[in-house]
């Protein structure tokens, strides 16, 4: 009866005001699965680079199904590729190693005199302060290209 009631009062007021009576859009029905910590890090694993949502209807309906609307096309992912974590950890290795400790040490042994200085070798600790410091700038470039 109440149902009935509303109909007739919604008839009553649609294009009243001048504009077109809304369209009512199929939504769809959500889902809630609770998993374990475990279980969620082995579906996004599984799933890769697809949402969650996108993988878990292929996986039970196959790949002929129509996918809804998706505001976002795939999964965003909130780790770093592995490039760069690897680029990155060899940039801490190279920064936390005492190259430079080293390099100090063995100017002031030089500069005290128990160092004997030749000139063979001052080009070597150049071309090497060099070498050092063209892998760190190479390195920084990786990143900052892998981070786009």
């Amino acid at each position: 009866m109440l149902d009935a009631y509303k109909d007739e009062c919604r008839g009553a007021f649609e294009g009243a005001n001048g504009l077109a009576p809304r369209k009512t859009r199929a939504t769809t029905s959500p889902l809630s699965l609770r998993l374990s910590p475990d279980e969620r890090a082995k579906l996004e694993q599984d799933a890769g680079q697809e949402t969650l949502s996108r993988y878990i209807r292929k996986r039970l309906f196959g790949d002929g199904i129509v996918e809804p609307h998706s505001r976002r096309p795939t999964r965003k992912s909130h780790l770093p590729p592995a490039d760069m974590v690897l680029l990155a950890r060899f940039l801490g290795v190279l920064g936390e190693s005492q190259i430079a400790t080293n390099l100090t040490q063995i100017a002031n042994a030089a500069t005290a005199g128990a160092l004997p200085v030749s000139d063979d070798l001052v080009d070597e600790l150049r071309a090497s302060c060099a070498e050092i410091h063209e892998m760190r700038n190479a390195l920084i470039t990786a990143l900052r290209g892998a981070r786009r």
